[in-house]
């Protein structure tokens, strides 16, 4: 049966002896995003505070809901309650849950 080698793509290549990481890949290092066609290491955009949910709880959880309509809901638990958030500023309360509960799930 022949080998079957499978390349690194790219990121932190910790596991791989010195001589045998690519220069298109990186060993060490924090904070910075990969650009592999320019090969290039550039700093992460910071994050920004987009909104805050109005009971100040944890965040424990997000879900995006697809409407019959077509429509998109992005839904936030924030302690032990569910949120309707727009995206900017605005959480309309859905309802409750366990506040140790974590909220999860995709379209």
């Amino acid at each position: 049966m022949p080998t079957i080698v499978v390349p690194f793509g790219g990121g932190l290549h910790t596991r791989a002896f010195a001589q045998d990481i690519d220069e298109r890949e990186c060993h060490a290092g924090q904070n910075f995003k990969l650009d592999p066609q320019d090969r290039s290491f550039k700093s992460r955009e910071p994050l920004d505070l987009v909104g805050t949910a109005p009971n100040a709880g944890q965040i424990n959880g997000f879900a995006s809901l697809l409407k019959s309509d077509g429509t998109v809901a992005m839904l936030v638990q924030a302690g032990d309650t569910v949120y309707d958030w727009d995206g900017a500023s605005t959480f309309t309360s859905k309802g409750t849950v366990r506040s140790s509960a974590r909220f999860r799930g995709r379209i």
